[in-house]
């Protein structure tokens, strides 16, 4: 958990560890002390259990049971200060609860001066997600229950207006579910679950105003329809609310709104959808401004391939190589090595510099399923372009017997690579056979290699590049 922690969290940590108000165990402070001492890098020798004891009890012998009870406790109180940080990070449920405390203690007046400064606090609040109608709401509610509790009943517009905020606060999480549900799935299948998406697009479909007033909950429900469209989806009136208004939204709902549109225009781009790309290239670029692809302190190296992957598509080659360079430090060091030199070789083949690609591809170590894959699909693009085919077609079966065999990857996955294999094997018969078969027999062929292209519902990696194969051929 320690390793985690960003170096000022880490100093907190060891304050709170040392307060005896939190540790009242002198032993177990003293543990704490001492890893945070030799933090952040930790040696096998400073952490090797009977040396940390020495700290502990310098003239007694090593007792494994006492010291384990030592850890356990630490960890424990480890798990308490990331949940009071979590806590004191959300002032309006810190408000909420001095509010209410100070009102179990029959102290109005105080409870009033907290109020007022928590409506003060939330007069300045620019963000509009499902926690701030809640905490909206909260702050009602107290202001209800101080007034009744001073004898006012009269005065029912804090009631009123709690109701109102916690109905934004549901509908709006329940349009965060339903977003990823789609997006997951593409359908919904159970009929209450429809039906409960229909209520809430039909509520807000019925009140334009609220959703001019919200533009948080706006972009939800045009992420919902985007996501729900079949045949050519416009996304254009989700692009501009997200560019004048995802400033509204607080960091984990922006993450899941840009992830989820992610996720659509790589599915448009999966179908063959090829404008998408530049959408897809605006949308990472936007996401590292923002800083919000970084999991921790690290880049995720999914988001780093795909970001090379788009930028090298759109031949923004100056741009890519600068980011390969730039960001392959803020991967996990586990990670690093492989997701530069993979990623450096895919440069280089979009770059069409197919030595250097498949030289580069052998300094990948393929110790991860993926990479393997990955690798394997540069590799086959090069061979059929190059003309090897006998190359070609040993390396399709090897990658359809490695994928076939891996218990890594999912069937989803698996389909969409065995899929990619038989229409390159289909590519490579169009081209030999050209001169070969009647004209009838070869259109026949082609027209239904492009129907399993065009068939949206027909899961296949690299459709694109599949299809630009195809309409050389056809030339």
């Amino acid at each position: 958990v320690l390793q985690h922690f960003s170096l000022p969290q880490l100093r907190r940590w060891q304050l709170f560890v040392r307060s005896p108000y939190h540790v009242s165990n002198h032993k177990v402070q003293l543990l704490g002390s001492y890893l945070a001492e030799v933090a952040p890098r930790w040696s096998a020798k400073q952490l090797l259990p009977s040396n940390i004891w020495t700290k502990l009890y310098p003239d007694a012998p090593y007792r494994e049971a006492t010291f384990a009870n030592y850890v356990s406790d630490l960890l424990r109180v480890t798990y308490t200060f990331i949940g009071i940080e979590r806590f004191q990070a959300q002032p309006d449920l810190v408000y909420e609860q001095q509010v209410a405390g100070l009102q179990t203690l029959a102290l109005p007046k105080a409870s009033g001066r907290v109020l007022k400064k928590w409506q003060q606090q939330r007069k300045q609040a620019s963000y509009q997600g499902p926690q701030d109608f809640l905490a909206a709401s909260r702050w009602a509610n107290s202001a209800d229950n101080l007034a009744t509790s001073q004898g006012r009943h009269t005065d029912l517009d804090r009631l009123l207006e709690a109701s109102q905020q916690l109905e934004h606060a549901h509908r709006f999480q329940q349009l965060i579910y339903f977003a990823a549900l789609l997006s997951r799935t593409q359908i919904i299948a159970n009929s209450s679950q429809l039906d409960l998406l229909e209520e809430h697009l039909t509520y807000y479909r019925q009140r334009p105003a609220v959703l001019a007033a919200h533009p948080g909950i706006h972009i939800f429900v045009e992420l919902i329809l985007l996501l729900r469209s079949e045949e050519q989806p416009d996304s254009a009136p989700l692009e501009h609310l997200i560019a004048k208004h995802d400033h509204l939204l607080p960091t984990e709902e922006r993450q899941a709104a840009y992830s989820l549109f992610l996720n659509f225009a790589i599915q448009q781009i999966n179908r063959g959808n090829r404008a998408y790309y530049q959408k897809l290239f605006d949308i990472y670029r936007a996401l590292l401004a923002q800083e919000l692809l970084f999991q921790g302190n690290h880049l995720s190296e999914w988001a780093y391939t795909n970001i090379v992957t788009t930028g090298s598509r759109l031949q923004q080659w100056e741009w890519t190589a600068q980011f390969l360079d730039e960001y392959q430090t803020h991967l996990k060091p586990e990670v690093r090595y492989n997701a530069y030199h993979y990623n450096l070789a895919a440069l280089r083949y979009e770059q069409q510099d197919y030595d250097a690609a498949l030289l580069g591809l052998q300094a990948v170590e393929f110790t991860d399923a993926f990479y393997y894959q990955a690798a394997k699909v540069i590799q086959i693009k090069i061979y059929y372009q190059n003309g090897n085919d006998e190359v070609l077609l040993a390396q399709i079966a090897a990658a359809k017997q490695f994928i076939r065999r891996n218990r890594q990857i999912s069937t989803k996955q698996k389909n969409g690579y065995l899929h990619f294999l038989q229409l390159t094997k289909r590519l490579l018969a169009l081209r030999q056979n050209k001169g070969y078969w009647p004209a009838e027999r070869w259109m026949q062929k082609r027209m239904q290699l492009e129907g399993y292209v065009r068939d949206a519902k027909y899961a296949a990696v690299q459709k694109g590049w599949v299809q630009e194969q195809l309409a050389g051929l056809s030339k």
